[in-house]
């Protein structure tokens, strides 16, 4: 699944912008487009939008159905255990069994903790921060 931009919904008033963790929307005067090649698939854009601008293309129906089936794998990253802490990582490990994952593996061993630091990193001013899931200096 991908995330486009309907141009003659947009009204570039940039919420998408503001949620993108991985810096994925580009601007340019009044146009706005989600870069794929940047784009982690997180989706926090989507609901952010007021206008509706922004279409989910691919087969959710049928990934849902297989979600729904038990046979879905999911594995969570360092920017899943961010977007739901301060839960811990087995209340967000149990909450996606109980949504009809039949499998599901953490990423990465101490994810809370990097969660934690990736917060702190999303609200640093310097400009050498980042956020997304680039290499930051």
């Amino acid at each position: 699944m991908h995330f486009k931009i309907d141009p003659e919904r947009c009204v570039a008033c940039l919420a998408c912008v503001r949620v993108c963790p991985s810096d994925a929307v580009a601007v340019e005067d009044q146009k706005v487009w989600i870069v794929d090649e940047a784009c982690t698939r997180v989706g926090l854009c989507l609901p952010a939008c007021p206008h509706d601008a922004i279409i989910a293309v691919g087969d959710a129906t049928r990934a849902l159905e297989f979600a729904l089936s038990h046979k879905a794998v999911l594995i969570l990253s360092v920017e899943s255990a961010a977007w739901f802490y301060p839960a811990t990582p087995e209340q967000v490990v149990n909450a996606c069994y109980a949504a009809g994952f039949g499998t599901v593996h953490r990423g990465v061993l101490g994810d809370e903790l990097v969660a934690k630091e990736y917060l702190d990193l999303r609200r640093c001013t310097v400009k050498t921060c980042r956020s997304g899931t680039r290499a930051s200096v």
